[in-house]
């Protein structure tokens, strides 16, 4: 599993990761709408595999099939001596799936640890192995009937429903909450295992979302969103099968800081994602006529996205580039008058905090322009622009 995981990372990482991409949504649209309509929990799974692999050029899905080919050969012993039931005494409790790369405890809702006060929090389950469950190999099965020759569709299924057999015989919760979760091709297929044993199979936002075809079709019986504008996207443009929407306000988007009381060292912070490296040397540039004219800057690489730093390194001569493990974002928040990034969840936590909020207009253009047909939720907000700030002290 570990190999063909790094296989599909290598192969599939960076087309699917759109950051840096200008989509043409009414070519996404005109994409979900030539989907057939699906009857069942199978046929939207593979809506939504083939969502995934739009993304995709022949060659990489063939690629992939043949490493879910392999996957499933090494799979079938287990699918056939496999057969124990599931665990159907349910617990009043709640399992959380910790993911690896993301920290959860500012972006889970609340609610749910009220509501569950005897929960447990675990690792990412696709590192769980084991044999599969009954009834989850009967659903393998029909995957393989309905689409015989989608060998990595197969594979997608059988890891998840084998991680989920995990959790359900290990722990039995009433309710499991995942997240990161939204391109789970076997989200469909899960909700309606979950759902079986009245069970509930939940989910929540992360970050900020622009509109990304990637997310369609996905299914939880609940789903949290921080504001009510997410629900059209999700059920109406993604064709997502969400039992119950809850808006909640996570802990990063409450105001927790009195940065007011604190006079910042710089004036301008430029808060990355995953910019590339063109886009890096043009923010460069913009600081260099910032510091050319007396104004101190610094610059924060996103904690998930620290390959970008030698990039960073190389343009930024001179200036301060905070490392996230050291400088908290309070601190780094703190320090600066105005925060400074494209689309990226920091711009909401600093306008929270009532720091000026600067959307980048310049370093790709071209994704700017995209951000109000991705329903980008902050340009409702106020906020100034880059271009602005080039103007006024750039001069």
């Amino acid at each position: 599993m570990n190999i063909v995981n790094k296989i599909y990372i290598s192969i599939v990482g960076d087309n699917i990761h759109l950051k840096n991409l200008e989509p043409d949504v009414n070519e996404w649209k005109s994409f979900l709408e030539s989907l057939p309509v699906p009857h069942n929990a199978i046929e939207r799974a593979y809506n939504k595999y083939l969502c995934r692999q739009y993304f995709l050029g022949r060659k990489k899905r063939i690629i992939m099939d043949l490493a879910g080919f392999a996957m499933m050969i090494a799979e079938l012993p287990f699918l056939l001596v496999s057969g124990k039931r599931r665990n159907t005494k349910i617990t009043r409790s709640l399992v959380l799936e910790k993911h690896s790369e993301v920290g959860y405890e500012d972006v889970v809702p609340q609610e749910l640890f009220g509501e569950y006060k005897k929960y447990r929090v675990i690792d990412n389950v696709d590192k769980k192995v084991g044999l599969i469950s009954k009834e989850s190999r009967s659903y393998v099965l029909r995957c393989i009937s309905r689409y015989p020759f989608k060998f990595f569709f197969h594979y997608f299924v059988c890891k998840e429903l084998i991680a989920h057999d995990y959790i359900i015989n290990r722990f039995s919760p009433e309710a499991v909450a995942v997240y990161v979760n939204e391109r789970n091709v076997a989200s469909p297929i899960l909700k309606e295992i979950y759902s079986a044993q009245n069970r509930r199979f939940i989910s929540f936002m992360h970050g900020e979302y622009l509109l990304n075809m990637i997310q369609a079709y996905m299914s939880f019986t609940d789903y949290y969103v921080w504001d009510d504008s997410y629900i059209d996207t999700f059920s109406g443009f993604l064709k997502s099968d969400i039992t119950h929407y809850h808006v909640y306000k996570p802990l990063k988007l409450q105001k927790k800081w009195n940065l007011e009381k604190i006079v910042p060292e710089y004036t301008f912070t430029y808060y990355f994602s995953n910019e590339s490296k063109d886009a890096i040397k043009i923010i460069a540039d913009t600081f260099s006529v910032f510091r050319q004219n007396g104004y101190k800057c610094k610059v924060r690489p996103h904690p998930r996205f620290m390959q970008n730093i030698q990039d960073m390194a190389d343009e930024f001569k001179g200036v301060l580039i905070e490392t996230p493990s050291e400088v908290t974002l309070e601190e780094s928040l703190g320090n600066t008058e105005f925060v400074i990034g494209l689309a990226t969840t920091v711009l909401f936590e600093a306008e929270i905090e009532g720091r000026k909020i600067v959307i980048d207009d310049i370093s790709n253009k071209n994704l700017f322009d995209n951000l109000s047909a991705r329903r980008f939720r902050l340009l409702s907000h106020e906020h100034l622009l880059l271009s602005e700030l080039l103007k006024k002290y750039g001069d």
